[in-house]
């Protein structure tokens, strides 16, 4: 009997657009990892695969990703690498008019240029060396 329900395809219910171990969640697939990592090596995994750290385009984006991070920092996709607080999403979003989810008295530090989100699921600015858990993010093809 257990031979039997082995050989039974895997049920049809999770979306088909997503790879395994991602959660689809509107028009984009997410990877929650599951080791951490500093910023440079998280995002030069979304990278390699194709994907970018997560790019928070909205209110309910967010609420997703803090809902989904449960107590744990993860990195996304914003930094001030390249000129000191001016802040970028690494996909080109235009971080100006893009939505805002800061902790109060954050962005705070010229010595911290990478953004995750803090166990609330509000933004911290935090120095890039740090080893935090990351979120890639995919957009699904339509």
């Amino acid at each position: 009997m257990n031979r039997k329900l082995e050989m039974l395809p895997a049920p049809e219910c999770r979306n088909r657009q997503c790879p395994d171990n991602w959660i689809h969640f509107n028009s984009s697939c997410y990877y929650f990892s599951h080791r951490k990592s500093a910023w440079n090596a998280s995002s030069l995994y979304c990278s390699l695969r194709g994907t970018h750290l997560l790019i928070i385009n909205n209110e309910q984006e967010q609420q997703f990703a803090a809902l989904e991070t449960r107590d744990r920092r993860f990195w996304v996709g914003l930094t001030d690498h390249s000129s000191q607080n001016k802040w970028q999403w690494v996909d080109g979003t235009d971080y100006e008019t893009s939505p805002k989810f800061w902790m109060p008295g954050e962005p705070s530090s010229h010595h911290e240029s990478c953004v995750h989100l803090w166990t609330d699921g509000l933004w911290n600015d935090a120095p890039c060396t740090g080893k935090e858990f990351f979120i890639c993010e995919m957009e699904i093809q339509q």
